[in-house]
């Protein structure tokens, strides 16, 4: 019946997703990755590493929004070229989240970073061989930071 139907959509379609969408920029340049260290201060995310961007804001554009969030956290421009990965993981405060990885660059190599004041602690360019070495935050993200590499 229609009402059975109507009853099922509300149901359903509410309870499936109840978490958040995070994206994130995979910057390589000579042969390096840039990933970003939490502060010691971070309650959850003390000293772990990550790539950088953040969440994805109700009504914003997806490549707008990972723009606004690296150069919040690292103060440059990046160009996004392509998706890497998506996949899902259950966040530090038991979010469940999908993200997204996109390979970019930085739009002037050249220039010094800034890590933002009180969420990141360090910005730096990793090799290869120092990955095994760094606490990544989200296992999940591993595959992504090492197909740089390849």
């Amino acid at each position: 019946s229609d009402s059975f139907r109507a009853h099922m959509t509300k149901f359903d379609h509410n309870k499936h997703f109840t978490g958040s969408v995070t994206q994130k920029a995979l910057i390589v340049r000579d042969g390096r990755v840039l990933l970003v260290q939490y502060p010691e201060s971070d309650v959850l995310a003390a000293c772990k590493w990550d790539m950088p961007g953040g969440r994805l804001n109700e009504g914003e554009d997806p490549v707008e929004s990972l723009r606004r969030e690296v150069q919040e956290e690292i103060g440059a421009e990046i160009s996004i070229e392509r998706i890497l990965q998506t996949g899902t993981f259950v966040s530090l405060s038991n979010t469940p989240t999908f993200f997204v990885v996109y390979k970019a660059r930085l739009t002037n190599p050249g220039q010094d970073l800034r890590a933002e004041q009180g969420e990141i602690g360090l910005i730096n360019w990793i090799k290869e061989s120092e990955l095994e070495k760094l606490q990544i935050i989200y296992p999940q993200y591993n595959s992504a930071i090492r197909s740089a590499f390849i």
